[in-house]
Order: C-alpha cells, then structure tokens, then sequence
C-alpha cells in the first residue's frame, strides 16, 4: 500500500516533483513566454492593420478602430495611425473635420496615433496607455499630412460605413458617400507620398526598368517601424492563387506615386561563358 494514500496523507508538492503535473506546467509556461517573445519579434503587415481595435490599458476602454497606417514613404517607416472613434461624432456636418481640442478627445471624427504613443500592436488589438495619448488631426499637422483624405467616406458616421471587398467586381461604397475633403488647416500630402488607396497597385519595377509585379503588403518592425520587407505578386492571373514573394529592405530603392523601384536582383548564377 502506497503511504500517499492513506486518510490524511499530505500531497506531493508540484514543486518537488512528486507529480508530473509540475514539470508540466512549468514546460506549458515556458512554451508560452517563447511564443509570446516570437510574436513580438514579428513585423507588422501593414495591409492587415486597418479595422483592427484600439483598445485603452488604464481602464480596458475600446477607444477606437485603425481606419489607415500612416506609412511615410520618404523615410519608408511606419509613422503612426488614423484612428476612427468607437462611437461616432456627435457633430455630424463637415466641419467635424476640425474636432475640439479636449484631453478626453470626445467627440472627434479621427484620431492620431504616433507610434511612439503605443504599447503594443498585437494580433487582435493595438494597445495604448490611456485616451489622453489619443490626438486630433490639428494638433499633429506633419503625421496628418501622411492621409488619404480621399479613401475617407464624408459620411458623418463612418465607424458603420465600412466597403465590401469583392474579389473580381474590385471595391463599392455601402452608402455610396463622396470622399472626405481634407481640411484647409492641414498641410497637403507630399507630392512624393502615394495615396493609401493606391498603395497596394502600386506596379514593382527595377531600376533597369523590369516590371517585377505588384506591390501586395508591407511589413515593418514592431519598434521604430521600419521597413523590414515587402511581398509582391508577379504578373499574370495566376499569381493571384499563390503565395506573394519577399523582398527585402535593402533592395528597396523607394516607394513613390507611381511605383515601387528596386534594385535589379542579382542573378543565382553566373552567365555562361562563349566558347
């Protein structure tokens, strides 16, 4: 008879090992801090970005949804976020563009979010210390330069006019609301600085003038936000089906209006030589 049995018999401790559940637990957290690690060590797909919560640690408060990254294309790095509110303006004319300067930031169309205000961008939601980080499009005049005031509904509630995307009819406004004019207080987008809604068009070619494909997403570090590497679809119906392909950051030559220009990838081997 086992003496661990008996009426009163005191239980192994899970830290003396008498029980395998302990070794267990100890390997489960490790599993889980490791995974936890390799997930911060992941880029950022900027194309899956938008839509995704904003959510308050202070007191666990969804703040707001991404409506676009803010990706600089002359420092080619992630500068910030334009968020829209969880709960739409109450001031639903135009002018609503120009939201009051309060610390709660209630009552704005869009928020800003600069990425140094962040905690962490993780895979459900991008995290921020409290609502006082939160920003109007005034008070940052040089990220908010960086909109696509053109891919904005001019709807007063644009948390609940979202686009259905179809796969061959392209994209159709649910309330068919014209696009957002940006405010006359902001500065122009720079003339070098693409459009996000033309960003993932935009044709790969080299600087030898190869058309390479188009350009599929963008990924970025988690902290600074540079640009890690980019993922692209060459030319042809098919590649639509396939996984895109990689290029790194140190091919990146720049990322204009027009196009994306890379350097011309080397050859895998050496040509032949005549005989």
């Amino acid at each position: 008879m086992r003496l661990d049995s008996l009426p009163g018999a005191p239980s192994p401790s899970p830290s003396s090992g008498g029980t395998p559940g302990g070794s267990s637990d100890a390997a489960s957290l490790m599993v889980s801090a490791s995974s936890v690690a390799a997930s911060a060590r992941q880029p950022i797909s900027l194309r899956q970005l938008p839509g995704r919560l904003v959510l308050a640690v202070d007191r666990g408060e969804a703040v707001g949804y991404v409506l676009q990254p803010l990706f600089s294309a002359s420092s080619l790095r992630l500068d910030g976020l334009l968020l829209e509110p969880a709960t739409p303006a109450t001031t639903p004319s135009p002018s609503a563009a120009t939201p009051s300067h309060s610390p709660a930031g209630r009552g704005a169309r869009w928020f800003l979010l600069s990425l140094t205000d962040l905690v962490a961008v993780g895979p459900e939601a991008v995290t921020v210390p409290s609502r006082l980080h939160l920003h109007t499009v005034t008070e940052r005049p040089a990220l908010a330069s960086l909109i696509d005031w053109s891919a904005l509904p001019a709807g007063p509630d644009s948390p609940t006019h979202r686009r259905w995307h179809f796969p061959f009819w392209g994209k159709f406004g649910s309330a068919g609301l014209p696009p957002c004019d940006a405010p006359s207080s902001l500065p122009a987008r720079p003339a070098a600085q693409p459009a996000w809604s033309d960003l993932f068009s935009l044709p790969i070619l080299t600087d030898q003038g190869e058309h390479l494909g188009t350009l599929d997403d963008i990924l970025v570090e988690r902290v600074g936000g540079r640009l890690v590497r980019i993922l692209y679809r060459p030319p042809g119906w098919w590649a639509r089906w396939k996984a895109p392909l990689a290029m790194g950051s140190s091919q990146i030559r720049t990322i204009g209006p027009d196009a994306c220009v890379v350097t011309t990838p080397e050859a895998p081997f050496p040509p032949p030589t005549e005989r």
